[in-house]
């Protein structure tokens, strides 16, 4: 299997093969474009996502949407073992979009009327009307609200930015909020990232800044420098998405 994940098949039908690939998610199945789209940036993909597909085997006609942060985090987690070479080594992973502000990281913003991520930081305060605490971090439950999912809210406080040991990134909840919030986490730890992380002696977690006005982002996850894991935030860099089947 090693290296299917980045080779686009050719199709002889009127539209191109999309393989899939089925996880499980927050006790579900989560199914997904096998191979993972890119390299492109994250709009780029996600338009490429959206387009008609065939199954190459049932001749299923099927489309994709972009992942959440938590799902991104789910495919890597379950096809890492065989993957990990061709998904976090060669290239980045495009986890999600954030929209950083001057006092934390809102990850997966709802979109507007129009289809386009809300960058509004009054907005996407509001919808953190009906969102839970914990440990820190504001996460609003899924179902709650239409449009709205794996939202969540990181204060700069409640993670650690730099190069720090798996423990600190995934584990100790006073500096793995935004390990927890990526993965949607409700709980102390962020089990999947965990399981991830520990495979490298550091996480350098970068690019999450504070800024004066929000900023439209993507959160991307790559071993890119010194056999360490890189979580970068603000990027529109190239790199693969797996597309969640419609």
């Amino acid at each position: 299997m090693k290296g299917n994940y980045n080779i686009i098949k050719e199709s002889r039908s009127e539209l191109p093969f999309r393989g899939l690939l089925t996880i499980p998610h927050q006790g579900k199945r989560l199914i997904v474009s096998s191979p993972a789209f890119g390299q492109n940036t994250f709009n780029n993909n996600v338009q490429e996502m959206n387009k008609n597909y065939t199954h190459p085997e049932t001749r299923e006609r099927m489309t994709f949407r972009e992942p959440t942060t938590a799902e991104s985090i789910s495919v890597t987690r379950e096809a890492y073992s065989v993957v990990k070479d061709d998904i976090l080594k060669p290239s980045y992973q495009q986890l999600g979009r954030n929209v950083r502000t001057s006092e934390g990281v809102f990850l997966n913003p709802p979109k507007d009327k129009d289809g386009k991520p809300i960058v509004d930081e009054k907005i996407l305060k509001g919808y953190l009307n009906k969102a839970k605490k914990i440990k820190g971090i504001w996460r609003v439950p899924n179902n709650t609200m239409e449009g709205v999912k794996d939202f969540v809210y990181a204060p700069y406080e409640s993670f650690k930015q730099g190069e720090q040991s798996p423990k600190e990134f995934a584990v100790n909840p006073k500096t793995n909020g935004l390990a927890r919030a990526l993965e949607f986490s409700d709980n102390k730890s962020s089990p999947k990232l965990e399981e991830i992380s520990k495979l490298y002696p550091f996480v350098d977690l970068w690019n999450f800044d504070s800024v004066s006005e929000p900023e439209l982002g993507v959160s991307v996850l790559g071993d890119i420098n010194y056999g360490e894991l890189n979580l970068i935030g603000y990027t529109w860099v190239d790199g693969l998405v797996f597309g969640v089947k419609v």
